[in-house]
């Protein structure tokens, strides 16, 4: 996941942008990562730190977020990707220790409810330009602080998404 983020992604203007243009032409890093994780046991994972597993998650969100994406590449929005019945992050298309999951599944019903952490807001990346931007490396266990940390710093801080003028606040 980290050779994915730093070879598909760069820096605009305080924005981290994924090119997708580029990992569609060899998704090879992303389909490796993603069948290495999916290969994963729920005896293997129930062994892990309650903070690998929580970087995992994080980890699994984003880079099932840029496949979805790139499924449906070229697309102007992920809003653009949903059916007529379930938006894009309603889709259970996660295979997950033999069930399938959807990208909320994983925000809402695992990693809010089981982990209290209310950071992950800015470590998760929904594909939207008004979303917290990927950062690199992957997140990991030993660092997962200082990640958080700095995921969340780096949100506030970017005045693409946050900014003050005289009279108001403007938020993403």
């Amino acid at each position: 996941w980290s050779k994915v983020l730093n070879q598909y992604t760069k820096n605009s203007d305080g924005q981290t942008l994924v090119d997708y243009r580029s990992l569609k032409m060899d998704s090879s890093p992303l389909d490796l990562y993603i069948n290495n994780i999916q290969k994963l046991t729920k005896k293997e994972f129930d062994s892990f730190s309650e903070s690998q597993k929580l970087a995992f998650w994080i980890n699994s969100y984003n880079a099932h977020t840029i496949k979805w994406i790139l499924k449906h590449y070229p697309v102007k929005s992920i809003k653009d990707t949903g059916s007529l019945f379930t938006n894009a992050w309603g889709n259970d298309f996660i295979p997950s220790f033999g069930k399938k999951l959807s990208l909320d599944d994983i925000e809402h019903e695992i990693i809010r409810k089981e982990f209290n952490e209310s950071r992950i807001h800015f470590a998760l990346n929904c594909a939207a330009i008004g979303c917290p931007s990927l950062v690199g490396p992957a997140f990991i266990a030993e660092r997962l602080e200082q990640q958080l940390n700095e995921a969340t710093l780096s949100f506030l801080k970017n005045t693409q998404k946050n900014y003050l003028t005289k009279e108001t606040m403007h938020l993403s």
